[in-house]
């Protein structure tokens, strides 16, 4: 196998400092224990890709199957939706930062500028905390 580096990559650094709670396992944690008790909420299936593999010509290859995630047909489920959280909750998890001291009313629209995974995502969202969505 014949592997080809991306010069313009760049290489490993420090996250830059306004990151570094962003990214932390803290906020990790957060997210994943709000997500997790979502209505029909089950962790992501990993499938085994054996066609795949044989016309790779490698031993295996396993694919995570977002497809069936909350009946959106959407690999992207949980980032909008989560965005929707955090805008409602006022930027409280670290996403929606600018949202202004949140909508504990339920008066909130959420839009977004895409009608596909990431738009369903945020529609489904929307609908959980009883916002209305503009996509």
């Amino acid at each position: 196998m014949k592997w080809t580096l991306n010069p313009a990559v760049a290489g490993p650094s420090p996250y830059p400092e306004g990151l570094k709670e962003v990214l932390s396992l803290r906020r990790h944690q957060e997210a994943a224990d709000a997500i997790s008790a979502w209505p029909d909420y089950a962790p992501t299936p990993v499938r085994s890709a054996e066609r795949l593999a044989r016309g790779l010509d490698v031993a295996e290859v396993r694919v995570k199957d977002e497809s069936g995630r909350f009946g959106l047909g959407s690999f992207k489920a949980l980032g909008g939706a989560y965005g929707v959280l955090a805008a409602v909750e006022g930027g409280a998890r670290g996403v929606g930062e600018g949202v202004d001291g949140g909508d504990r009313g339920g008066t909130q629209v959420v839009t977004c500028a895409s009608d596909g995974n990431h738009g369903r995502a945020v529609a489904w969202g929307a609908r959980l905390l009883g916002r209305r969505a503009v996509v």
